[in-house]
């Protein structure tokens, strides 16, 4: 067979497996969304939402973002930022337009457009019980945080950034500049958005490990002024850099830390050891893909 025939068989099952993965991916997207949907009151079940939305409709009444904590009795008056204004103002408009079903719509098509995503860019790149097994191993995870907080409006985002410079290590190139509006909003949609420059950190250094000698040098300046631009575009908002000052105070000592179980690592009880046990499965057919 000659190379010409090669190539466009190649080209042949690379079309026939990107219309097979966004297909997959839309169909993650409708059944988990239509699952959420059924069981939309569990996506409430927390009474954090109820301040999330509260901060929402205080934006969108006074056209203005706090700066003082006017929410708590005993920290009144002392200075605050709603550091997920963006998300909070989301909840607070789908409550405002269809009660509390809003919020769990939005809840839902969040995760739903999440997995359908992953599933989709998995999809190309691996097998698919490979794909049913980290997906499982995601939903396992995050089943107890479903829930209508910024963290979950966010989580399209967070996806967003991860699989883009996930992708420029494969394709051999910096990370494409439309990753730094989607810092902008994850930014200002939630606090977690740091763990992007950490990620971002990894991803250049496995990029530099990957390149030739001759081309390290480039492909280190390239990294750094995409995670420069990236830390500057998370500080595009109405509190400016104090977003992302405000998470280096709170794990820098901040004396309530170690009491919210939230943050805290993952614990080697049942449903650890359950996680633990299940990545390393994961990771061995990774291995042997």
């Amino acid at each position: 067979m000659s190379d010409a025939a090669l190539n466009d068989s190649a080209d042949a099952r690379g079309t026939s497996r990107a219309r097979f993965a966004a297909v997959l991916g839309i169909g993650v997207f409708n059944f988990v969304a239509l699952v959420l949907v059924m069981i939309w009151s569990e996506l409430l079940n927390d009474p954090d939402t109820h301040w999330h939305i509260a901060v929402g409709r205080w934006i969108a009444d006074h056209r203005a973002f706090p700066r003082v904590d006017m929410f708590s009795h005993t920290f009144a008056g002392q200075p605050w930022i709603a550091k997920e204004w963006l998300s909070q103002l989301a909840l607070h408009l789908s409550h405002a337009a269809a009660g509390w079903a809003g919020p769990a719509l939005l809840t839902a098509l969040a995760v739903a457009a999440s997995l359908g995503l992953l599933v989709g860019w998995l999809a190309m790149r691996l097998r698919d019980t490979l794909v049913v097994g980290l997906v499982m191993f995601v939903l396992m995870l995050a089943a107890s945080s479903l829930l209508a907080r910024p963290h979950i409006v966010a989580l399209p985002l967070m996806l967003i950034w991860v699989l883009g410079v996930v992708g420029a290590v494969e394709a051999r190139r910096a990370p494409h500049w439309l990753l730094l509006p989607v810092m902008t909003l994850w930014a200002n949609a939630h606090a977690g958005f740091t763990i992007g420059f950490v990620i971002a950190a990894f991803m250049a250094a496995e990029a530099v490990r990957a390149a030739g000698a001759s081309e390290r040098r480039a492909t280190a300046a390239s990294w750094a002024l995409f995670i420069t631009l990236a830390v500057l575009a998370s500080c595009v908002g109405p509190y400016g850099p104090e977003s992302f000052l405000v998470t280096l105070r709170l794990f820098g000592g901040g004396e309530a830390l170690p009491f919210i179980r939230e943050w805290q690592p993952l614990e080697l009880d049942f449903m650890g050891l359950l996680s633990l046990a299940l990545l390393a499965a994961l990771l061995v057919g990774l291995a042997f893909d």
